[in-house]
Formats: structure tokens, sequence, C-alpha cells
């Protein structure tokens, strides 16, 4: 019977911080997990990001939409990249709430240039809302010389590095 044994050590939080945003920068489609009433859902989603904070626009009537109202803990991956986090829904882009103003604003630049055709499609109808999702906790498996690692960041508090032997 094979075992594993894995090891654990501190990693740099800053590092593996710019190493996860230069991921979300450059992969702009992730899949994104929501869940409610036993009833657990995926679908791939058109994002963008500040830093580690992931941004993406939705139908707040769609399933996606009604899950994260009821239950706001989502996870998003690509790749190697797994994020759990917290969704907090902000209202149209184009009517922003007074309490979130300067982010939907930049939501609509930014989103409109990374995604110019979902956001003239898509951002003027009703119903439609942002979403911000702040990451609580990101995990990446990598292989370093053939050995099976997974790196760990809780955003603001810590990294760390599991090797599994």
């Amino acid at each position: 019977m094979n075992t594993v044994n894995n090891t654990s050590f501190p990693l740099d939080a800053a590092a593996l911080t710019a190493e996860i945003t230069t991921m979300l920068a450059a992969n702009r489609i992730w899949v994104l997990a929501t869940s409610s009433e036993d009833r657990v859902s995926a679908r791939s989603m058109s994002i963008i990001n500040d830093g580690l904070d992931i941004w993406f626009e939705m139908r707040s009537t769609d399933l996606k939409g009604r899950q994260i109202q009821a239950n706001p803990r989502v996870a998003l991956c690509w790749n190697n990249v797994q994020i759990e986090g917290r969704a907090e829904i902000l209202g149209n882009a184009h009517a922003p709430s007074p309490a979130n103003a300067a982010g939907n604003a930049w939501f609509c630049r930014e989103y409109a240039r990374v995604h110019p055709d979902g956001f003239r499609r898509w951002s003027t109808f009703e119903g439609e809302v942002v979403v911000r999702v702040r990451p609580e906790l990101i995990t990446l498996w990598k292989y370093l010389s053939d050995q099976a690692v997974r790196d760990f960041l809780i955003p603001g508090e810590r990294a760390w590095r599991e090797a599994y032997l």
C-alpha cells in the first residue's frame, strides 16, 4: 500500500499573491461554482480582477444569481488554481448604488476594455448585476522537479506550501 507523506513550510505571501494576480489578469475565463439548497452548479464566466478580487456580471434571476443570493460562498477555478471566496452583489453597473459608485464605474471601464462584446451585449439588461468575489483561500497545484506541491494563500494573512513525498 502506498502512503503519501507531506511536509509543510511557509511561503512569501506577497510573492504568491503576485503570482496569482498575474494568473487572474492573463486568464479571463474561469469556472464559477455556486450552490444552494443541495444543488451545486458550475459555469464558465468572463472575469476581470482588481488584485485578488474577482469581478463579473450576471443576471440576478439566473440560477447562479439565485444561488449567490441564497449562499454567497462560491468557488472559481482555472487550470491548477482553485479559489474559495465570498460573493457580493453590487447592483447594476450602470445604476450604481451610492455605497459602490466608484467600484461600479471602475468595473464598467475595465470590463468594457477586457470583454467589450460581452459588456455591450449584457450590461444594460434589466436584472444584470456586478458581482465581486473576495477570495478567502487560494490553492495552486504545482510540480517542482517532479515533486507534487500545493501552495496555499489566505489573502492578507499567510501563505504556505505542502510538499507531497
